[in-house]
């Protein structure tokens, strides 16, 4: 089992592959574009993964993306494995992706497409590593964000589904126009109607002012027809059908229910609180949140690169001033060494109130980051944090200075925000921001809940 707080909130289902030969296609054993399409009109979002040195798209593959009609809004494009190639192939492979796809997906809106390397080997050509990095943490962020938005897929689905009943019903209700009591060889008008299908449909928007794209497919609208006799069917006008309420509903009742649906601010703040209720472990990251959001705290960029081990430039480790090396002389309170301690003034006036230099956008990856190394009662662990923070390729020497800022209360563990805190730090020294790690935080450097 993986303590991942996501997944109590997500199912993650992994589809077999998509096949290249007709002769394996067969043998199968169930219909893969039938499968796709169920499982697309019931999900948040689709994950298309292609191989970066593997972009041929079969007929099977034809056929599950034409499945997905519909749900184009739901699909992302996964570029796997691209640092398999060089910098020159990896342009080639993308816009032949794009070209590709653009035969098979019918929407007029290009695709997202996350480039990099989404397993758990070595990264091979590190041309991009700082850029497939980004590309992990956007797809992990966005994977984060399914659950807030799940009531909204669902109202919209509803109304999705209202609007198909009003154009099936105006449909049933030409095609049984079609036919009276005089109508003689009713077999053979309704073979007519059905390949004629095309033009109906059009008279039928017309007079109806329906678009195209509301309308079934012609061939599954066809192939479901097939077993019903159109002249048996009963008139429209005598069905018990409250199409008043029905318009009432769709005018005026979804949008009080969209009123109450949770937007991405406030469904955060209602997150936080819940979990500050929950565990006392957790107020911390709460008062950081908000204490961002009264502040507008907006001056950092967003944290890069720590999404994997492969993803950041290694640098040699360096040697304290008495020789020994980072894993000597280590300490249960500092994973990166002892460092001599410094005494704390205090302000008698209160402390300085200024904005949080851990911007929200940073502080979301970061507490993304934060729950993969399993924290109890909301800190990490000094063991599992240190591995965290050696993949930053920083010196040893800073590593033990970043640790030292970072651990305000001295436990030898990191919460949420010391963690956040700390990746700033090495984000700063890794882009160039610090000249060099500051002796002391200062006021804006320190966590909201700690002043």
């Amino acid at each position: 089992e993986t303590d991942c707080e996501i997944l109590k909130k997500i199912s993650l289902i992994d589809t077999p592959g998509v096949l290249a030969g007709a002769k394996q296609v067969k043998n199968r054993g169930y219909d893969m574009s039938s499968i796709t399409e169920w499982f697309a009109d019931r999900c948040d979002r689709i994950l298309v993964l292609f191989d970066a040195h593997k972009l041929d798209i079969s007929d099977e593959m034809k056929g599950v993306m034409s499945a997905l009609k519909g749900h184009h809004n739901k699909v992302r494009i996964v570029l796997n494995k691209a640092d398999t190639i060089t910098s020159k192939q990896l342009m080639r492979v993308y816009g032949a992706l794009m070209w590709s796809l653009g035969r098979v997906i019918d929407s007029p809106e290009s695709l997202r497409v996350y480039v990099g390397t989404f397993w758990e080997r070595p990264m091979q050509k590190r041309q991009f590593s700082e850029f497939m990095a980004e590309e992990r943490l956007d797809l992990l962020e966005e994977i984060r964000r399914l659950p807030q938005h799940s009531s909204l897929r669902k109202v919209n689905n509803l109304v999705r589904r209202c609007r198909y009943f009003k154009v099936h019903l105006a449909i049933l209700k030409h095609l049984r126009s079609q036919f009276s009591m005089m109508t003689m060889f009713k077999e053979s008008k309704q073979k007519e109607l059905m390949k004629g299908l095309i033009s109906e449909f059009k008279k039928i928007g017309t007079d109806n002012g329906i678009p195209a794209k509301d309308f079934p497919s012609l061939t599954r609208f066809r192939q479901r027809m097939e077993g019903h006799q159109l002249w048996k069917l009963p008139k429209i006008d005598q069905m018990k059908i409250d199409f008043e309420n029905l318009e009432k509903m769709l005018a005026y009742d979804i949008a009080g229910i969209m009123k109450n649906l949770p937007t991405s601010n406030n469904f955060q703040e209602k997150k936080a609180a819940a979990a500050s209720l929950s565990s006392p472990s957790s107020i911390a990251s709460t008062a950081s949140y908000t204490s961002q959001r009264q502040r507008g705290a907006n001056n950092n960029s967003a944290l890069s690169g720590m999404a994997s081990p492969s993803s950041l430039a290694a640098t040699a480790p360096t040697k304290t001033a008495n020789g020994s090396s980072f894993l000597q002389g280590s300490s249960p309170q500092n994973p990166f060494g002892a460092a001599p301690a410094t005494s704390s003034s205090t302000n008698p006036f209160g402390p300085v109130q200024n904005p949080w230099v851990v911007n929200e956008q940073m502080f979301q990856k970061c507490k993304g980051l934060f729950s993969t190394l399993k924290p109890v009662n909301g800190k990490v662990a000094g063991k599992n944090a240190k591995e965290m923070l050696m993949k930053s390729g920083l010196s040893m020497q800073q590593l033990r200075e970043i640790w030292k800022l970072s651990d305000i209360d001295k436990d030898g563990q990191l919460d949420v925000e010391e963690f956040s805190l700390a990746m700033y730090l090495i984000d700063g020294v890794r882009r160039g921001k610090m000249q060099s790690i500051p002796s002391a935080l200062s006021p804006e450097m320190v966590p909201p809940s700690k002043r």
